[in-house]
């Protein structure tokens, strides 16, 4: 890429939200697993009506498998960020699962009136739709509720990982870095930056910028694996990669902390659930490459779209189709799905 005009330092975002397309290790994911739902959720935006106000509303659809996880990463935020302003940690770790568990069953039931209320979309923010305390449940959104004894096992779960992250010490030593070092997540946009003339979300769990040191930290809540633990190390490399231009961090002196609840609870495994890696070159060349060539991909299937040679659905198919991932999209508009809610990929309703 020498000699093509463009900085190979990344640019780091002046706005609220990246241009469009942008990449991510969700989006990349979702793409792999199936075009069709890459682009119903990330694209939305190109789609005609009916399908985009469809589309709109189910991409911010959440699976109830992912629910524990994103109570967790709330509760342990919420925690950061009030001893960050008051240098407590909070009294009642219980009491906050509770009340964030209620809130997505309470916001979910507020998407709904939206989705009822007629329009192209709800009422607009200045990103140009409705910013939602939490996101909303998607078996609850499709009427399928769940019971009381779903609630309960979702609470004594997270509970139990909560009390790993307790245990494993991570919060004295958290506590013996200046508070002025700490970056708790933003609480708007998540962080981006420029790549290339590619734009990167870093959406990082925490981290601490120390004048000898930096850590970025990503909470894992499911069994690790092989894969998993590959698929973290990709994530905390991104996030590396943009402390070192966002807080002039140094790659020799970033370490890289995977912190694993997942595991039984006793005093010894919460001590071995903290994993931690130093920055590794080769892997952040090999991202830097797979971001360049995906984001040329997606930028020539869109040149096709505009150029009218396609729809958008066209030149992004079903893939997930043959993957057997059907079951478990969130998009029920698509007729591939099979409890699809009556559209075809042409964009008008059967």
């Amino acid at each position: 890429m020498e000699g093509d005009g463009r900085s190979r330092k990344p640019v780091m975002a002046e706005t609220s939200y990246p241009p469009s397309p942008n990449l991510s290790k969700t989006s990349i994911g979702t793409f792999d697993e199936c075009e069709r739902q890459y682009a119903l959720h990330y694209l939305w935006i190109e789609l005609s009506q009916p399908v985009k106000r469809e589309a709109w509303f189910q991409r911010a659809l959440m699976k109830w498998s992912l629910l524990v996880g994103q109570v967790v990463d709330d509760v342990i935020t919420e925690a950061i960020r009030r001893y960050y302003d008051k240098r407590e940690w909070p009294e009642n770790w219980e009491k906050g699962v509770e009340r964030i568990l209620e809130e997505y069953e309470t916001w979910t039931e507020v998407f709904i009136e939206h989705y009822r209320t007629p329009g192209e979309r709800p009422p607009k923010d200045g990103d140009g739709g409705v910013r939602f305390a939490r996101q909303p449940l998607e078996n609850v959104f499709y009427g399928e509720y769940p019971t009381q004894e779903d609630w309960e096992g979702a609470r004594k779960r997270c509970n139990e990982l909560i009390e790993v992250f307790r245990a494993s010490g991570l919060m004295e030593r958290l506590a013996g870095y200046a508070t002025d070092t700490w970056r708790p997540p933003p609480r708007s946009a998540a962080p981006w930056f420029e790549w290339e003339g590619i734009p990167v979300y870093a959406k990082y769990d925490f981290a601490i910028t120390a004048p000898e040191e930096t850590l970025v930290f990503e909470w894992k809540t499911g069994r690790m694996s092989e894969r998993a633990e590959n698929d973290a190390l990709d994530q905390l490399h991104t996030y590396a990669y943009y402390a070192q231009h966002a807080w002039n961090s140094e790659p020799e002196s970033t370490r890289l902390v995977g912190v694993w609840l997942g595991v039984p609870i006793n005093a010894e495994a919460a001590g071995q659930c903290i994993h931690e890696a130093r920055v590794d070159p080769q892997r952040l060349d090999r991202l830097k490459d797979r971001w360049r060539k995906r984001y040329a991909l997606l930028n020539e299937r869109l040149a096709q779209v505009k150029e009218r040679r396609c729809s958008l659905l066209e030149a992004f198919p079903p893939t997930g189709v043959a993957r057997g991932r059907c079951k478990a999209c969130n998009f029920r508009l698509c007729e591939y799905h099979p409890q699809s809610k009556g559209f075809e990929s042409t964009g008008g309703p059967q």
